[in-house]
């Protein structure tokens, strides 16, 4: 089976780490976040996810999930123990910790959760220093 791109720009990365920052928008408002990449797969393993605590919205986390999980919503089922294993591979917050520190775990008011894409594992300035050029072909 041939692999994803999504799995050849993870591959070279060591999870558990942050990938660089990059721009996201939250209700219009541009801000600058850190994806942390979880090392463990859950299931088959897939299915690349961007799971966001919605307190800590817009930075979020990228899991390898079960891509049945995602497509018969099942998703939700298994979300225990995706907190339990981003806690033990980041550390976990809780409210007599003092102030939150990314990317420590916190899921206290949940989640929201999406397939990722490209744009959630490069920056465009890493895509343009990856892209090769394209040639025409001749005729």
């Amino acid at each position: 089976m041939a692999m994803s791109t999504l799995e050849s720009l993870t591959e070279a990365l060591q999870p558990p780490c942050l990938l660089a920052r990059r721009k996201r928008t939250l209700w219009t408002t541009p801000c600058m976040v850190r994806p942390a990449l979880v090392r463990k797969k859950f299931g088959q393993g897939d299915l690349l996810l961007a799971i966001s605590p919605i307190q800590h919205r817009p930075n979020y986390y990228l899991v390898w999930v079960d891509a049945r999980w995602f497509e018969e919503e099942t998703l939700a089922d298994e979300l225990d123990d995706i907190y339990e294993a981003i806690g033990a591979e980041f550390g976990s917050h809780s409210s007599d910790d003092g102030p939150y520190q990314w990317p420590m775990e916190d899921f206290t008011e949940g989640c929201s959760w999406r397939k990722a894409d490209v744009d959630d594992v490069q920056t465009p300035g890493q895509a343009k220093r990856l892209a090769t050029p394209v040639r025409a072909n001749a005729l």
